[in-house]
């Protein structure tokens, strides 16, 4: 998008030029400190993720206020850049349209779609901002139309939807309170219709829709009660279809549908019970048909559907299912892949990438195209906007000597200006209509058309990108450039 604005040849303008510099870089800089991520659960169409410093992040689609930030967006529908949600979050649940967290305290707080009672207030209200719902909760897990919770004592609870016995309370009846399932239990996973725990003895076991023999217990019969299905699981990850567990010798095992490749045995047969993958896997989360894995070295590994990109594998444009497993990364902690077709994962930096389906926005980093490779999700504390629009930047913002220093490549580009970089002088070149500024970094002094102007803070360089000061304001140019403390936003008007 360009902004077209009037021209002028005042100081305060090119200054404005000069405020929303920054240097075309192709190296990935490193993350700054509170911009590292440790916990991602990605949706169908939403993401939520959890800083180190527990600050809880939330992008996508929000019809249902399902981002927890006080709105809906029912007009726009969708928020494709990150926006901060509350603090003190140590873990959280994407839903279809609902989402679970998990507080500091053991509170469990809840937002999003109601209708089914899937938050666990007792209504069928929605709420588009956090509501808490339970104390004492150590795990949580957020289905379509309803969740799943494990308190301190070890005990499950299950609220929402109950059309195929998901809640495995022997019925098939919604619940809008929440009702005790059974105890013992350590994890447990959920997707549509289907619900999965592992027991502190190690035994899995699960319930609701069989249709494909997705519950792993050799039977196209749906179960309303739990049934054990293995032992010696340590966890379990429950996808559209299928299903896939790890064990304690570090082996993966799955088992359901298999039309797509997504159990990963090199063919497209169903296996009604769980079958062995491979060793040395350290986590596995399976998607709506797509399956991805870190193994005990830190590398991850993807499999299954690819219809958007979801597999990451895509440098050359390959959009084509897999069946066997395919390494994308290296140093990987975190991964989520949603239950539509994307896919997210934290690397040892605490850097999110994102990758596959992009309709709602759910990659995070300002666009709506799919991407078949990863990219950078943008988060920070500090945002920028122009005309309502948030700018993806992959290095913070942030406050040097009370200023708002802000890296805005884009923004520059939206304005239609030019930028040069002379690395032997440390000089910036900018260029818009009949106006040059030059500025040096570590100078308070830029000349504009060769004429030295002051400015209170100079230009930085910060992890490979460079920071300069939005302070001026300028109405003849077009253009208005404020700053809301309360929300820790520069917002540029035109």
């Amino acid at each position: 998008m360009i902004i077209k604005k009037t021209r002028t040849r005042q100081i305060s303008i090119t200054i404005v030029l000069v405020m929303l510099l920054a240097f075309t870089q192709f190296s990935q800089p490193a993350r700054a400190e509170g911009d590292t991520f440790c916990v991602v659960s990605a949706g169908a169409d939403h993401a939520m993720a959890i800083k180190t410093n527990g600050s809880l992040w939330g992008w996508g689609r929000n019809d249902y206020g399902q981002l927890g930030n006080g709105t809906t967006n029912r007009d726009l529908m969708y928020r494709p850049l990150p926006e901060k949600i509350m603090d003190d979050a140590v873990s959280v649940s994407v839903g279809g349209f609902h989402t679970m967290v998990i507080k500091t305290d053991g509170s469990l707080w809840a937002f999003g779609g109601n209708d089914y009672g899937q938050l666990g207030d007792g209504t069928t209200v929605d709420y588009h901002s956090p509501v808490k719902v339970m104390e004492g909760v150590v795990s949580v897990s957020a289905a379509h139309e309803y969740t799943m919770a494990v308190k301190t004592d070890g005990s499950l609870w299950a609220w929402g939807r109950n059309h195929y016995g998901q809640l495995g309370d022997g019925t098939t009846i919604d619940r809008y309170y929440t009702v005790k399932i059974m105890d013992d239990v350590v994890s447990v996973s959920t997707t549509d219709e289907r619900t999965m725990v592992v027991k502190k003895n190690g035994s899995l076991w699960a319930w609701g829709n069989n249709e494909s023999s997705q519950l792993g217990d050799g039977t196209l019969d749906n179960q309303y009660s739990p049934v054990k299905i293995m032992d010696n699981a340590v966890s379990v990850s429950v996808g559209g279809d299928f299903a896939m567990a790890i064990l304690t010798d570090n082996s993966l095992w799955a088992w359901g549908a298999n039309g797509c490749g997504e159990l990963g045995i090199g063919s497209l047969t169903a296996q009604p019970t769980p079958v062995k993958i491979m060793n040395e896997v350290a986590a596995a989360s399976a998607g709506g048909a797509h399956a991805m894995v870190i193994k005990t070295d830190g590398s991850l590994w993807v499999w299954g559907h690819n219809s958007c990109g979801q597999l990451g594998n895509g440098a050359g444009g390959d959009f084509t299912d897999s069946s066997v497993p395919i390494k994308i990364m290296e140093g990987v902690l975190n991964i989520s892949a949603s239950r539509g077709a994307s896919s997210m994962a934290i690397n040892k930096d605490g850097a999110l990438y994102a990758w596959g389906e992009n309709s709602y926005g759910i990659l995070g980093n300002g666009k709506l195209e799919h991407s078949n490779v990863p990219v950078v999700v943008s988060a920070f504390d500090i945002s920028v906007s122009i005309d309502g629009q948030r700018i993806a930047f992959d290095v913070p913002p942030q406050i040097v000597n009370n200023r708002a220093l802000v890296p805005l490549r884009g923004v520059f580009e939206a304005l239609g200006a030019t930028v040069s970089w002379d690395q032997k002088t440390q000089t910036v070149t900018v260029v818009k209509d009949d106006i040059t500024i030059l500025l040096t970094i570590g100078s308070a002094s830029p000349t504009v058309n060769g004429t030295t102007v002051t400015i209170d803070q100079p230009g930085i360089i910060v992890n490979g990108r460079t920071l300069v000061p939005v302070r001026f304001i300028t109405e003849s140019f077009g253009v208005s450039v404020d700053w809301d403390g309360s929300s820790k936003t520069v917002i540029i008007r035109s």
